[in-house]
């Protein structure tokens, strides 16, 4: 069930440094079949910080990234690259660009950096980097790691202290005889971290974290293929268990456990929004797409047929309603990426056919 209701949102289209852009998610073409997955160049805190990796508008062999933190009060911070010193912690190889981004609660950023490299073979070396607003370092130097992949990537934060990471073993030399049989060999692997204690969730790749919950899925992804298409299992973590929610990606999950996302029956393919609540599937719409958040009042926001939805926490029914209609004449909101506990969404839009753009949209008073 659809609805329509009377413009509740002010939408505030975020400005761009001259000759920079951002990485749009594929889904805010508005093509109604594309599932998605979360943007990792957009971030949004709990308590309304936006974090934005940008790039140069034109690519070229001195392709380099920038990381922008805009406060809930409007406060824009270029944050400064991280320096070799630091870099080296991660891998000697050369330069270094920001790959994804998550936000602990406060608004503290964590950075997945890419280290290209080349010889024998080419690819890139990953870890996880946290600036503390004067400093970067690196959170897991020094660790000993429950697991053994040779990257690592920022998955979700909560505190400084506490977070979750994944990796994988892209450089590591696989064995097919003990592959054999065995889905999960050298998949992809998650970790929470909380303070100096670092704890292994197993296979699978984490998505989002809140109070003890971490989500995600898993779906054979890893250093051995095994064919398409991969099918894809929605995870929920507590208590270092793992619980296999069904198929799908979980994306979001509030402090009371409930998690959102779509039930993808292979890794990439079209799903439907879904949430998990009490080991109980429930179907959002019938239209392709992803729930992307939760917040802990229960208001869901997300994607279905290439528009921007929201779900109210307190309708019982879980009535989709298109922010279309919750905002000004004119804009066309494509993607909802994530909900701050004040109510602010992440979104992706346009307004009046023009380019796409990173939106917040803020509860009128």
């Amino acid at each position: 069930m659809i609805a329509a209701l009377l413009a509740l949102y002010a939408v505030t289209a975020v400005a761009l440094p001259a000759g920079q852009s951002v990485d749009l998610p594929q889904a805010a073409s508005g093509s109604p079949g594309s599932n998605a997955a979360l943007p990792t160049s957009l971030a949004l805190s709990r308590r309304g910080s936006l974090a934005m990796i940008v790039h140069s508008t034109t690519r070229d062999e001195r392709f380099e990234t920038r990381l922008i933190v805009i406060r809930a009060d409007g406060t824009r911070v270029a944050v400064p690259p991280p320096p070799a010193s630091v870099i080296s912690s991660i891998s000697q190889n050369g330069a270094a660009n920001f790959a994804g981004v998550a936000l602990a609660d406060d608004g503290t950023p964590f950075a997945t950096m890419a280290i290209a490299f080349s010889g024998a073979y080419s690819g890139e070396d990953e870890g996880v980097l946290i600036w503390n607003g004067t400093n970067w370092r690196n959170p897991l130097a020094g660790r000993a790691l429950p697991i053994d992949p040779k990257n690592a990537t920022i998955a979700a934060a909560e505190t400084p202290a506490h977070f979750v990471c994944n990796g994988n073993y892209t450089y590591t030399f696989g064995s097919p005889d003990d592959a054999a049989g065995n889905p999960h060999y050298l998949e992809n692997q998650t970790a929470a971290v909380d303070a100096t204690e670092m704890t292994s969730l197993g296979y699978g790749e984490a998505t989002a974290m809140r109070d003890g919950f971490v989500v995600g899925f898993s779906a054979a992804l890893g250093l051995i293929e095994y064919g398409q298409p991969h099918p894809s299992t929605a995870l929920e973590w507590t208590g270092g268990q793992r619980t296999a929610l069904g198929p799908g990606v979980a994306y979001g999950v509030n402090a009371a456990g409930v998690a959102v996302g779509d039930d993808e029956a292979s890794y990439g393919a079209n799903g439907k929004p879904t949430l998990w609540r009490n080991g109980r599937a429930i179907r959002l719409t019938d239209a392709p797409g992803s729930a992307y958040a939760i917040a802990d009042d229960g208001t869901i926001v997300g994607v279905a047929g290439g528009r921007a939805f929201l779900v109210r926490g307190v309708d019982t029914a879980r009535t989709i309603v298109l922010l279309d209609s919750l905002v000004e004449r004119g804009w066309h909101i494509t993607g909802a990426y994530a909900i701050a506990a004040g109510g602010r969404i992440l979104a992706i839009g346009n307004r009046d056919g023009g380019a796409p753009g990173v939106l917040l949209l803020d509860p009128k008073p």
